[in-house]
C-alpha cells in the first residue's frame, strides 16, 4: 500500500509533484491504484486481491469543469482553491481597442473531448532487485531516464543502482511517458520479496488508470475587417486536467503560441486555467494542446468567412504569416510555406 512507500510524491515537472505512488488516505479518481499484490501466478494475485478490504467514505466528486471553478465548490486537494491547478494570462497589443476597430466581431465557444492514444499495447514492466540493491526494470516507456529519476525520489533508491532498459516499443504517440502502475508497482514489490515481478495492465486498466488527451473549452471573440483581416483576438481556455498537474504548464504554453501561429494577429490576449477535476490525469498526445487550439481556432475562421463571404482559403492566405514576420509576441519567423 501507500504506508509502503516512501511517501514522496512524483511528477513530471519537479515544481509539479502532487501524486502518491500509490493512494494515501485518499483516492482522486477511479483508476488511483491503493494496493499492489505479488503471487506464483496472475490467479493467485487475483484471489489475493479479492481478500482485500478497502473502507472507503464517499465524497462529492468534481465531475462538472466550470462548477468546479466555483466559490466553495469541493476541492479536489484540499490546498487547492476554486481547484484551479494553474493559470497564464497572456496579453499582446490592445484587444479592445482592436475589437472597437473591427467591422465585425464574432464570439463562439467550442469543446473538445477526452481522447485515446491508441496503443494496442498496455503498459508492462519487469522488475528485478538484485542482493547487492540493484534493481533493474524492463518497461515499455517512451523516457527511461526520467522514469529512472522518478523511480529513484519516490523509492530512496540512488540513480547509480537503477537500471531501466526499454525494449522496443510499440505505438505509444505521448501516452507513455510518465510514471504509472506497473512502472512502480513492480519494481516495488520486487523490492519487497527480492524475486522478479511482472505485471502487466490489461487494456480495461490501461484506459482507467493511464493519462489521455486533455479535454479543452475554449471562448474565442475574434474581430475581424470586411475583407478578412484579423485586428483582435480574445481566448479563454479552461483545461480539464484531471486530479493531477502532469505536464499542465507545458499544455497551457503551447494554446498560447498554437493561438498565434500561422496568422498574422497584431492584438491578442489569453486567459488559461487548468482545473483539477476527479477524473483520469491527462498528458500530451501528437501536438499537446496546440491540435485542441487549432481547431477551435480554424473552425471559427471558417464561421467568419461563411458571414463575410469569404472564401475560407483566401481569408487564411490573406493572414497568413510570412518569411521574416514578427508576432505579436515577439518571435521571429524564419520559414514559413502556408502561402504555398
Amino acid at each position: 500500500t501507500g504506508k509502503d512507500t516512501p511517501g514522496l510524491k512524483y511528477g513530471p515537472l519537479r515544481s509539479y509533484r502532487d501524486r502518491d505512488l500509490l493512494a494515501i488516505d485518499k483516492v482522486r479518481f477511479i483508476g488511483d491504484e491503493v494496493a499492489a499484490v505479488a503471487a506464483i501466478d496472475e490467479d493467485t494475485a487475483e484471489e489475493a486481491l479479492d481478500l482485500i478490504e478497502i473502507d472507503y467514505e464517499p465524497l462529492p466528486p468534481v465531475l462538472d469543469l466550470e462548477k468546479a471553478m466555483q466559490e466553495g465548490t469541493v476541492r479536489v486537494h484540499d490546498s487547492v482553491e476554486r481547484n484551479i491547478a494553474l493559470e497564464r494570462h497572456w496579453s499582446f497589443g490592445d484587444v479592445e481597442k482592436g475589437f472597437m476597430e473591427a467591422d465585425y466581431v464574432r464570439q463562439d465557444r467550442f469543446s473538445t473531448q477526452v481522447t485515446t492514444h491508441g496503443y494496442l499495447e498496455p503498459h508492462a514492466c519487469l522488475a528485478k532487485y538484485d542482493p547487492y540493491g540493484k534493481l533493474t526494470i524492463w518497461a515499455n516507456t517512451q523516457r527511461l531516464f526520467s522514469i529512472r529519476r522518478d523511480l529513484s525520489r519516490t523509492l530512496g533508491l540512488p540513480y547509480n543502482r537503477i537500471r531501466v532498459i526499454k525494449p522496443y516499443v510499440g505505438g505509444a504517440f505521448g501516452g507513455k511517458e510518465f510514471l504509472c502502475g506497473p512502472w512502480y508497482c513492480a519494481p516495488l514489490l520486487a523490492m519487497k520479496t527480492g524475486q522478479p515481478v511482472k505485471m502487466v495492465y490489461s487494456m480495461s486498466e490501461d484506459m482507467i488508470c493511464t493519462y489521455r488527451r486533455i479535454p479543452i473549452i475554449f471562448e474565442i471573440k475574434t474581430g475581424v475587417n470586411k475583407d478578412g483581416t484579423l485586428l483582435a483576438q480574445y481566448t479563454r481556455a479552461m483545461l480539464d486536467g484531471g486530479a493531477f498537474i502532469v505536464l499542465g504548464p507545458g499544455t497551457l504554453y503551447n494554446i498560447g503560441l498554437a493561438s498565434m501561429i500561422p496568422y498574422r494577429l497584431p492584438n491578442f490576449k489569453l486567459d488559461a486555467y487548468q482545473i483539477f477535476t476527479n477524473k483520469m490525469p491527462h498528458a500530451p498526445q501528437r501536438g499537446h494542446g496546440q491540435v485542441q487550439t487549432h481547431f477551435a481556432v480554424e473552425s471559427q475562421l471558417d464561421m467568419i468567412a461563411e458571414e463575410l463571404r469569404i472564401d475560407p482559403a483566401e481569408i487564411r492566405l490573406k493572414n497568413a504569416l510570412q518569411t521574416g514576420d514578427v508576432t505579436v509576441n515577439g518571435l521571429q519567423i524564419i520559414s514559413a510555406g502556408l502561402s504555398e
